[in-house]
């Protein structure tokens, strides 16, 4: 493995990458909210005496809940109580998610852009095969591809490397496969496969 700078193309890249990753936190969260909000408000109609079979509440108010609390949550709640009750879950959600988002995603292309460096790692072909059908049920279906290279043991655990004879035949007589990566996203930033 060697360390090199990065071109403007690869900083490119990284920067175009950093937008998709803030659109997919983003996008994320709002395909959660479409399942969190639906239950809260089925949480909010249910009725009590449901929500008292199912125990939600805790013993020592139970007296009062038999005798007090009737209808819904949303008839028994003031106006901050609901607003709590559906803005604390909405909460919980996008800092679970942000942070995660930040954890692997925004930190390590921010270091990455910083630094400005990129591993190159080489990883030598042991053999080229086809593909067997009894191979076919473990390849993509996407994937167009009637050969592979099986590639030797690396820390990187990249195994195999399927490619189509027909688009690529100078993959048959494959040596080795060079793949350019940033050093703390892992993105991969360009493969090729070396056949002399």
């Amino acid at each position: 493995m060697q360390i090199e700078k990065m071109s403007a193309s690869d900083l490119e890249f990284l920067k175009s990458e950093s937008n998709k990753s803030k659109q997919r936190f983003f996008k994320l969260f709002i395909t959660s909210l479409k399942y969190i909000l639906p239950l809260l408000f089925l949480i909010l109609i249910i009725p009590m005496e449901y929500l008292k079979l199912l125990k939600v509440f805790k013993r020592k108010s139970v007296k009062t809940i038999n005798n007090e609390i009737t209808g819904s949550l949303l008839s028994n709640f003031n106006a901050l109580e609901l607003t709590l009750f559906v803005v604390i879950p909405i909460v919980i959600c996008f800092l679970f998610l942000f942070y995660f988002y930040f954890l692997y995603a925004k930190l390590p292309i921010a270091k990455d852009r910083k630094e400005q460096q990129k591993e190159i790692i080489s990883i030598a072909v042991l053999r080229v095969s086809e593909i067997t059908g009894r191979m076919r049920m473990n390849v993509p279906t996407n994937l167009n591809v009637d050969y592979y290279l099986w590639l030797e043991n690396n820390k990187f655990k990249m195994k195999e490397y399927y490619f189509n004879s027909q688009i690529d035949p100078e993959f048959l007589n494959a040596k080795s496969i060079v793949i350019e990566r940033t050093i703390h996203s892992k993105l991969e930033l360009s493969k090729r496969v070396i056949t002399e």
